[in-house]
C-alpha cells in the first residue's frame, strides 16, 4: 500500500491508563470525550486508545481493539500522521508494567514509524521543576525507558495542561509525512493474524511465561497437599486447615491459568469491529 498524504491528519493518542490521554483530547476539543473514544474534526482526527495497563480490559483485549482500528484505517487508505504517547512526569519511577506497555507500543508502531511519534510528558504542575527535569533527562538517556525510541527519531515534548501547549504539540505533528505502522503492514500487507505480529508475539511470550510460572507453582502446591494428606492419616486433623488453604491457593492458580488460556485464544480469534465513536469539531 502506498504511503500518501491526506487532507485529514490522523493522530493516535496512546499511553498508560491515567496518563492524561482523554484530558489532553478534551482540552484540544473543548468537549467531554469519554475514555476509549475518538475525536474527529474537519482538519484532524485524534484517536483516544485504551492503555495496555487498563484495569477493566486485558492486554489482549486492548491489543485487539487497537489492531482492529489500525487494520481498518489502513485498508481504507488512511495513514497515521502522528502518534502521541502520554507519560506522567510526576511518576517517580517506571515500573515493570509501564515498561512492558511501552514495549508493546514500540512493537505496534515499529522503528520505521518512530519519526512520527511524540512522547508527551505532562503533569509538570505536580512536581518541582528541578525534579521533573531530572526525570526527563533519565527518561531520555536510559535505554530502559525512552532512549531507543528517541534514537530512532521520536521526539519528547512537554505539555503544561494549557490549550496553547496542546495545540503546539498537534501543530508540530501536522508537518509529518503519514506512515504505516509496523502492525498495519504485518496484518494487511503480510496477511498475518494478530498473534503473528511482533506485538502479538511479545504478548504471547509474556502469557506463556506467566502460564509456565503458575503451573510450576501449582505443582509445588499439589506436592505439598499430597504430603500433608499423608500426614493426616496418622495425625488426625492437625493439618486440615493448612490443606484447605493450600487447596484454595491451588484453585486460584488454576483459574489464572484458565484465564491465560482465554487470553491466548483471543490473539488467535478474528478481530472485532472498531468501536470508537467519532465527534466533529473545528479547531
Amino acid at each position: 500500500m502506498e504511503e500518501t498524504g491526506r487532507e485529514v491528519a490522523l493522530i493516535a493518542v496512546m499511553g498508560p491508563t491515567g496518563s492524561g490521554k482523554t484530558t489532553f483530547i478534551n482540552l484540544v476539543s473543548g468537549s467531554n470525550l469519554q475514555v476509549g473514544k475518538s475525536l474527529k474534526s474537519c482538519t484532524d482526527e485524534l484517536i483516544d486508545t485504551a492503555g495496555f495497563d487498563d484495569t477493566e480490559k486485558t492486554q489482549a483485549d486492548v491489543l485487539r481493539e487497537i489492531a482492529a482500528y489500525l487494520k481498518t484505517s489502513y485498508e481504507d487508505g488512511r495513514l497515521l500522521t502522528g502518534i502521541i504517547y502520554m507519560h506522567r512526569i510526576s511518576d517517580r519511577r517506571i515500573g515493570g508494567i509501564a515498561r512492558e506497555s511501552f514495549r508493546l507500543f514500540r512493537k505496534t508502531c515499529g522503528d520505521g514509524a518512530m519519526q512520527n511519534v511524540v512522547i508527551v510528558t505532562n503533569m509538570w504542575g505536580d512536581v518541582r521543576k528541578e525534579d521533573g527535569e531530572a526525570r526527563e533527562r533519565e527518561l531520555m538517556t536510559d535505554s530502559l525507558f525512552f532512549k531507543d525510541a528517541l534514537d530512532h527519531g521520536a521526539r519528547m515534548l512537554r505539555h503544561h495542561n494549557t490549550l496553547e501547549s496542546a495545540h503546539a504539540i498537534i501543530r508540530e505533528m501536522m508537518e509529518n509525512v503519514p506512515k504505516a505502522l509496523n502492525m498495519q503492514r504485518e496484518m494487511v500487507d503480510e496477511h498475518r493474524g494478530i498473534a503473528d505480529t511482533e506485538a502479538g508475539r511479545v504478548l504471547q511470550m509474556k502469557l506463556d511465561q506467566q502460564e509456565e510460572k503458575h503451573k510450576m507453582e501449582i505443582k509445588v502446591l499439589r506436592d505439598e497437599i499430597n504430603r500433608l494428606l499423608e500426614q493426616l492419616k496418622t495425625s488426625s486433623l492437625a493439618h486440615q486447615q493448612e490443606i484447605n488453604d493450600l487447596r484454595s491457593a491451588h484453585d486460584r492458580l488454576n483459574r489464572k491459568v484458565e484465564q491465560i488460556e482465554v487470553e491466548k485464544e483471543k490473539l488467535r480469534q478474528p478481530l472485532p469491529l472498531p468501536r470508537w465513536r467519532e465527534l466533529c469539531l473545528i479547531m
